[in-house]
């Protein structure tokens, strides 16, 4: 289940890559669509992915782990290439904003998760309010 939720995320997010013009907030949102059009579309799929995410097994934690780290490495590839350092404020630290955004996203999914059932809709009001103010912050 967990290799075709991984297949099913890899399919979905491959589409973003073919946009040449995608910058770096751009990448984001699209991913962030995908990400919430597979959590309508399949629901019951979706909660076992992200139970799976947090796992704490170690006899399948460790697996999943670096399954996770693989699709989200492959991710995160595209998203670095897209950093242009003339669209951001002068003198910024591109790798330390775009881990400062993945923290911030790992930890607001976290937070959105404690409620059950998964809320898609309440993750993309949060995210998109993200979204903008980080824009806001760090685009010129």
């Amino acid at each position: 289940m967990w290799e075709e939720a991984a297949r099913l995320t890899r399919d979905s997010t491959a589409s973003i890559a073919l946009q040449d013009n995608y910058h770096f907030f751009d990448i984001l949102e699209a991913g962030m669509f995908v990400k919430l059009r597979i959590m309508n579309q399949y629901p019951d799929l979706a909660n076992f992915t992200v139970q799976a995410f947090y796992e704490k097994d170690p006899e399948v934690a460790g697996d999943i782990a670096q399954n996770c780290f693989d699709l989200v490495n492959e991710f995160n590839q595209q998203l670095v290439a897209s950093l242009n350092p003339d669209d951001y404020r002068p003198g910024l630290d591109l790798q330390m904003m775009y881990r400062e955004i993945y923290w911030a996203s790992d930890g607001c999914m976290r937070n959105l998760l404690q409620t059950r059932p998964l809320n898609p809709e309440a993750m993309e009001t949060e995210f998109s309010r993200l979204l903008a103010f980080w824009k806001s912050v760090y685009l010129k």
